[in-house]
């Protein structure tokens, strides 16, 4: 009985529909307490056959279900199918809304340069500079005024970029364990970043570079009328001299680096105004220890030892980038450097060795190259001062189209700018050592204007030559043909050593006048002489005897690092203090 109700109950779950009374009556009968016995052939025959009726339903149920999932599957493929042709549909609508835009785009781009073109060659003002007519975050090149994808920076000063809520303003103490802190944080910063160098990578000079670009500018701002200014950490961050600064101090530079992060350790008790002169003391340093490894009997530098801390951070400094010097003003270094800093000339040419170390960029600048070549552009020496006297140097003008960007390029006949990178000079540098007076300075050179080329004979910098350049000269580096160079005589002016040419000539059976200008070739593009037959390229003032107002300086720290060293040293310090003299403490 147990075993015919199971399989009653079997059935009974999978009758289908029609016989669901017979299914009841069976239930019935079962449930009435009937017996197997009670149940005839005819009853049995029943049982067994709607349990196969029931079975096969269950079959019939299950092919059912199976038709239905089949369906629901092939419903869910195809609403499967609608949704990725309409996310497809969606896609290219999306790509034709941008195309749109692109287009839209370029043809704003295209209206801009339009009227960056009116603005420039329609100017009310013609003699107005070309920055008030184009702007460098309009345009970039005065002919053409190409539209510039400027980066325009978020804050006006470095102080609006602070993120440190307890920043002070000024730094009530210090001692010699606070700055050694800082220093390492820099130190140990810019030695993580890559070693390679070359022509067009050198993240240490890079970094290096604009950390001494931001402290330049920051000290470069004294006014002494307003006695504003000076070493305050404030820069005018939206004036155009300024481009690029804010990715050194808090955006972040194409290496990864910016000031802010390693700042931020200390805000609450170093000012920003302290800090940044510690940050471009610690990567002279640290760019000086490098040098160091190759040269280890060199003279190290000792920047803490003469450290004095207590600047006040200021927060805004409108207008104060115009105080800064021009580049192709050569009388802006004397009024930023000596009239302003109070620094006399052998002060501000040795302050401009800083130029030893990174690059100018034109999207920061307008200008392009290494003030030297890469490697040592990454090693704080006086390779700026023999790069300016043992290279030749003609004008290079318009730089990417904007005729108010014009500097001096490296010219010597074997110079592999492949290998070297690009090289040049402002004429706010070669100023320094050059004029076009040939006995005396009595006029400015201008790579705008000026068809000469820049060089020195080899006697004036033998000891630069030998001791700090490998013993080249304008890259001829065989010893016997720089030394009969260097064995010609030198003098104020021709009529001071014509007679001693003569003698040369005759104790050493050379001709002078052949052995001058093979010396000239070397350094001014295979050029001989004036009229040479492809160019016309006069001298940059007097050869023998350069006449640029501090030649005197510039040659000796060429020729002797030391010296130039103690000199730069005086310097810095002076120019870092400007402005907050007597209110300065040193280290504890």
């Amino acid at each position: 009985m147990k075993a015919l109700f199971l399989a009653v109950v079997a059935t009974a779950c999978c009758f289908p529909a029609g016989n669901a009374f017979v299914a009841r009556a069976v239930m019935e009968a079962l449930s009435a307490g009937h017996k197997t016995q009670d149940l005839d052939h005819k009853d049995k025959a029943l049982i067994d056959s709607l349990r196969d009726e029931g079975l096969s339903a269950k079959d019939d149920k299950e092919g059912k279900e199976e038709k239905e999932d089949k369906k629901d599957k092939e419903g869910k493929e195809d609403k499967e199918e609608k949704e990725d042709k309409k996310d497809k549909e969606d896609k290219e609508d999306k790509e034709d809304k941008n195309d749109k835009e692109d287009k839209g785009d370029k043809m704003d781009k295209e209206d801009k340069a339009d009227k960056c073109s009116s603005k420039c060659i329609g100017g009310k003002n013609a003699d107005s500079p070309w920055e008030q007519k184009c702007g460098w975050k309009d345009c970039r090149g005065c002919d053409e005024c190409l539209p510039l994808e400027a980066h325009v920076p978020m804050c006006e000063t470095p102080y609006e970029y602070l993120q440190c809520k307890d920043a002070v303003l000024t730094t009530s103490y210090m001692d010699s364990a606070d700055y050694d802190r800082v220093e390492k944080l820099i130190i140990d910063a810019m030695a993580h970043l890559p070693d390679a160098c070359n022509g067009t990578y050198c993240p240490q000079a890079d970094v290096t570079g604009c950390i001494l670009r931001i402290a330049g500018h920051d000290f470069m701002d004294y006014d002494p009328e307003t006695l504003m200014g000076g070493s305050d950490g404030c820069i005018d961050l939206a004036h155009s001299d300024n481009r690029g600064l804010d990715e050194c101090l808090m955006v972040g530079t194409e290496h990864g680096f910016d000031l802010y992060s390693y700042y931020k350790y200390v805000c609450s008790q170093i000012s920003l105004a302290d800090f940044i002169v510690i940050a471009a003391e610690a990567v002279m340093r640290f760019t000086r220890e490098l040098y160091l490894i190759e040269y280890p009997d060199r003279a190290r530098m000792d920047f803490k030892g003469q450290f004095m801390y207590g600047r006040t951070t200021a927060k805004m400094c409108p207008e104060s980038a115009s105080l800064l010097p021009h580049a192709e003003e050569c009388s802006d270094v004397e009024r930023v450097f000596v009239d302003n800093l109070n620094l006399d000339w052998p002060q501000a040419a040795a302050l401009m060795g800083v130029h030893s170390l990174g690059r100018a960029v034109p999207e920061n600048s307008g200008y392009d190259g290494w003030w030297s070549d890469p490697e040592n552009s990454r090693y704080f020496n006086n390779n700026y001062f023999v790069s300016l006297l043992a290279n030749g140097w003609m004008p290079e003008r318009n730089l990417y189209g904007n005729p108010h960007k014009n500097q001096w390029t490296n010219a010597n006949l074997l110079f592999n700018q492949t290998e070297g990178g690009k090289q040049m000079m402002l004429d706010t540098d070669l100023c320094l050592a050059f004029s076009t007076g040939k006995l005396w300075p009595t006029g400015t050179l201008r790579a705008a204007s000026d068809d000469c080329c820049s060089w020195t004979m080899v006697a004036n910098i033998q000891e630069a030559i030998t001791s700090y350049n490998d013993g080249k000269f304008c890259d001829v580096d065989d010893p016997e043909t720089i030394e009969v160079w260097n064995s010609l005589p030198t003098g104020r002016a021709a009529n001071d050593f014509r007679d001693l040419w003569d003698q040369w000539g005759e104790d050493t059976g050379l001709n002078p006048n052949k052995t001058f200008k093979d010396g000239r070739a070397a350094c001014c593009m295979g050029q001989r002489s004036f009229k040479d037959e492809f160019a016309n390229y006069t001298d940059c003032g007097g050869v023998s005897h350069p006449t640029g107002v501090a030649h005197v300086p510039v040659t000796k720290f060429a020729n002797d690092e030391d010296y130039w060293i103690e000199i730069f040293m005086q310097a810095w310090h002076k120019a870092t203090r400007r402005g907050f003299e007597g209110a300065l403490k040193s280290l504890s």
